[in-house]
């Protein structure tokens, strides 16, 4: 896998955004959203075509997603994304929880299935 991992990897960004509160008492109207933190990891990346989603993501209809699979180092950068930027923007770990689908590969190695952000 480190091998393959070191051929076919890619860099893709991840945004940790920071939330300012600007009026404690109303904190679902004065909620604004700036980027504290740009990350590039590598990756491998593969598209996967609407069939498979029904069978990789069970319930969940999705009109486009990616296969990554990341070292695990790079797992807390993840956990802190608001967004994946890979060509297209992609929900990350705190916008997209219940969502977002992780499958341990080894000690190394984590894949997970995201999905782009619509804009409607």
């Amino acid at each position: 896998m480190k091998k393959l991992f070191k051929q076919h990897s890619r860099s893709i960004r991840i945004y940790i955004l920071k939330e300012v509160i600007e009026d404690p008492y109303e904190k679902n109207l004065n909620k604004d959203s700036s980027i504290e933190y740009i990350y590039p990891i590598k990756a491998i990346v593969s598209n996967i075509p609407s069939e498979k989603l029904v069978w990789k993501v069970p319930g969940i209809k999705l009109d486009k997603s990616v296969n990554i699979i990341i070292e695990k180092k790079d797992m807390e950068k993840i956990k802190l994304s608001s967004r994946i930027e890979i060509e297209e923007e992609f929900y990350g770990y705190r916008d997209d929880i219940g969502r977002m689908t992780m499958v341990d590969y080894d000690n190394q190695y984590v894949s997970l299935i995201l999905e782009v952000i619509k804009n409607d």
